[in-house]
């Protein structure tokens, strides 16, 4: 399982976005399921995206490019105008204009003006294609942030032009991006072998999270209800800070044993947590202390 997305208007909603059998609905934080796969042509689902003024309408990201919904995942229509059949691995929206969207493809970054309906490849200045995530200022979108297996990369025009954010990150492998909503110039990244590291000058100098040690960051939130505190999953369950990534305390419960790839925070909600592994998704209502299973049911409708 590679993604998870919430309505912030009805926590109770839920999509879950798996790799291999599509798309999956909830409204009601878990409890049954329904697979949303109309118009689907690709079931491995590798990222998704809800538009926040308009959450019925909704993106897929799969190997074969792009899709759409505007109805809450009742059908779904591809949107690969000029975009060919790239890899979408990461979808990120404009906060303010939700119509402007930008992906994270295998052959770079693309932008939307229009709600997915034409695409154009905006790449200069970056030296790695292979894009694996993108983040946004929430106050000030015109600057964004990406993160390659070759390094993290910064646009201050909405993508027109990219620099390198490499100072003190010696590992390039980026896997996962975030932008503490409170105050946009503080970022985390986390990396493939070498863990976490912080920027507080909105990435132009990094420093590594030394309680962490080389670990292999497979996922990264930031609360939305408490900024201060952060999950990380890893190859062996998560772990969590509570003072902005200083310190970091290994959650021993339920998912030890299980690599998490997929975290989000309840954007109303505080402790409210999902996590997901695999094909498998859970839900924590105590901060990540303990946690519960809500994977859909084989055949459920």
């Amino acid at each position: 399982m590679f993604s998870l997305a919430i309505d912030p208007t009805h926590p109770g909603t839920l999509y879950l976005g798996s790799f291999g059998s599509g798309v999956f609905k909830t409204t009601d934080e878990g409890k049954l399921w329904k697979p949303m796969n109309e118009g689907l042509e690709d079931l491995g689902i590798r990222t998704l995206a809800l538009d926040p003024k308009t959450p019925a309408t909704l993106y897929a990201g799969t190997d074969a490019g792009i899709f759409k919904t505007t109805h809450g995942g009742n059908r779904w229509q591809k949107i690969n105008h000029r975009l060919g059949e790239r890899s979408v691995r990461w979808i990120t929206l404009n906060p303010k204009e939700p119509e402007v969207l930008y992906i994270a493809t295998d052959a770079g970054v693309f932008k939307s003006l229009n709600g997915g309906s034409d695409w154009q490849a905006i790449n200069q200045g970056l030296k790695s294609l292979d894009i694996r995530v993108l983040a946004i200022d929430p106050l000030s979108p015109h600057t964004l942030y990406v993160g390659a297996f070759g390094g993290i990369f910064k646009s201050q025009d909405g993508g027109k032009h990219w620099i390198n954010i490499q100072d003190g990150l010696p590992d390039p492998h980026i896997r996962t991006l975030a932008v503490d909503p409170t105050n946009p110039t503080r970022l985390y990244a986390g990396t493939a072998a070498r863990g976490v590291f912080l920027s507080s000058d909105g990435g132009m100098t990094w420093k590594r999270q030394e309680d962490l040690g080389d670990i292999s960051i497979m996922a990264l939130t930031i609360s939305p209800t408490n900024p201060a505190t952060l999950y990380i999953g890893i190859l062996g369950g998560i772990l969590r800070s509570t003072d902005k990534g200083t310190h970091w305390d290994y959650l021993h419960n339920e998912l030890g044993h299980l690599t998490i790839t997929a975290l989000l925070a309840d954007p109303l909600r505080p402790g409210v947590v999902y996590a997901g592994s695999g094909g498998l998704v859970f839900k924590s209502e105590d901060s990540g202390a303990t946690w519960t299973p809500i994977t859909p049911k084989e055949g459920e409708k």
